[in-house]
């Protein structure tokens, strides 16, 4: 017979031993024959949890050794218990099978996943593409219904009005509110870095011979770009190989049968140093032309204008600069014929009324004795009355440069 069963027969009370103190535990002791004696247990108690802690959720703290942790089933979950294999299962419901084929966006249809090829994504290639293509070659790109008529992308503001639209046919549409602040932009292009930007204008229909470094490629007609870094504006025309027309033209057209300012304007001004804009000066150029880039014509801010120089005198209404040999014309005046009425020569020659251009003629004397006379009595003309008006004549004639002194 066991010796705890051989105590417990007999009723010895020694079975537990009397005494023990706070913390203290029964345990066997191989030195009695009843084995139990108080001890204090030494070492690491077992690990245990207890704190539950959900991330951004209140922390659940047992309150006892007989605390009870309950698990709620929220919406679309089931918790199921299993008492004979000690588990817990929980399932979620309602999420459904994917609809439509593979890359095709899920969206809710009627509580349930919808699906469709107009809706598609590159997972691959991380591209999206609304409208049906499901080759996409743009990170977002969109199809249109297949009408002229039919919009491909549009842009609202906050109230839904239209600001920006892209036509089936390629047509571009920017809409204005009217109410932007002053000198805000309808339509803004922003480039970055130092070399080509701005707008480009293309049509498959043209193809030009210009190389790549004046236009993006053979199609493009037109390119809108900031001059350098410094920035101003540059328009590039271009047209057709061999096709003769014009590269570039501005129309303007009013809308009155009695207009009362210019068709087309060009204006200049220049920095006033400050936050605004004042005119140019008077010696400071406003507009010029040229061949390539030979100056063929420039005008000053005092409205002075130069054909053939670069540097007309402020002062002087009009100078034309010639061709550099004598015989060629430096200014030439036609009448509706096309013949020649008043012509100047490179060398100081003129002529008029289509005469024979010749050179200023040169040795007259100046007068003395001359009184300026440049009326008479045809009836009471004396020779010495005469004289005088012949002379005011020649002196006439060489102050306006006519003749030569």
């Amino acid at each position: 017979m066991g010796t705890w069963k051989k105590a417990i027969l007999e009723g010895d009370s020694t079975l537990v031993p009397s005494g023990g103190t706070t913390g203290q535990v029964l345990a066997k002791n191989s030195n009695t024959n009843y084995d139990t004696v108080w001890t204090t247990t030494s070492g690491t108690p077992s690990n245990s949890f207890e704190t539950l802690a959900v991330a951004g959720q209140t922390s659940i703290v047992a309150d006892s050794s007989t605390d009870t942790l309950t698990l709620v089933a929220g919406t679309n979950v089931t918790i199921t218990t299993d008492a004979t294999t000690d588990s817990i299962t929980i399932a979620a419901s309602g999420g459904g099978t994917p609809a439509g084929s593979s890359g095709q966006i899920q969206y809710n249809a009627s509580g349930s996943f919808g699906a469709e090829a107009a809706l598609f994504y590159d997972a691959t290639n991380n591209r999206l593409s609304v409208g049906g293509n499901t080759t996409p070659t743009a990170a977002l790109e969109v199809r249109s219904g297949g009408t002229t008529t039919a919009s491909a992308f549009i842009i609202q503001n906050s109230t839904s009005n239209e600001r920006f639209k892209i036509q089936d046919d390629g047509r571009v549409i920017v809409t204005n509110n009217g109410t932007f602040t002053a000198n805000s932009p309808g339509f803004s292009v922003t480039k970055t870095g130092t070399y080509w930007g701005g707008i480009s204008l293309r049509h498959t229909g043209i193809t030009h011979n210009q190389a790549a470094g004046n236009a993006q490629d053979s199609n493009t007609f037109g390119i809108i770009f900031t001059e350098n870094t410094t920035a101003g504006l540059s328009i590039f025309g271009f047209t057709a190989t061999n096709q003769n027309g014009n590269a570039i033209k501005l129309s303007g057209i009013q809308g009155t049968q009695t207009p009362t300012t210019s068709a087309f304007r060009l204006q200049g001004s220049k920095w006033n140093g400050s936050t605004g804009y004042t005119t140019i000066g008077n010696a400071e150029p406003v507009i010029s032309y040229a061949n390539f880039a030979t100056e063929l014509f420039i005008q000053l801010g005092s409205g002075a204008a130069g054909f053939k120089t670069t540097a007309p005198t402020s002062t002087t209404s009009v100078t034309v600069r010639g061709h550099g040999t004598s015989t060629n014309e430096s200014f030439r005046v036609e009448n509706s014929s096309g013949t020649a009425r008043f012509v100047v020569r490179d060398d100081g020659g003129y002529g008029f009324a289509g005469g024979t251009v010749g050179l200023a003629q040169t040795g007259y004397t100046t007068f003395t004795n001359l009184t300026t006379d440049r009326t008479c009595n045809a009836n009471a003309t004396t020779v010495e009355e005469l004289a005088d008006i012949l002379g005011t004549l020649i002196e006439d004639l060489k102050t306006k440069g006519i003749i030569s002194a």
